[in-house]
């Protein structure tokens, strides 16, 4: 996941994603701001879970890459894009 974060990218689906998933098998990246104001209360409890726990298997970076391109070789380099966006 990556970009700007807001209620539209669905944290909740995606973490729960992360949460079912193998950490063996997956790893899981997100880079981009997170607008805190802008989730909703389910995304807002589902992201703080995930910074208390902090599982193995997922690279969180609350902000921009000051390069696009390091962002680009990152979806370049990934198996699966899975676009979790809410009302989509």
């Amino acid at each position: 996941m990556g970009g700007s974060i807001g209620a539209q990218k669905n944290l909740a689906r995606w973490y729960e994603l992360i949460e079912l998933a193998d950490p063996r098998q997956w790893f899981f990246v997100q880079i981009g701001e997170v607008h805190w104001a802008a989730l909703t209360k389910e995304d807002t409890i589902a992201l703080e879970k995930v910074m208390s726990c902090s599982p193995e298997n997922i690279l969180l970076r609350d902000e921009y890459l000051p390069d696009e391109r390091a962002f680009n070789d990152i979806i370049r380099t990934s198996d699966v894009i899975f676009a979790v966006y809410r009302d989509f």
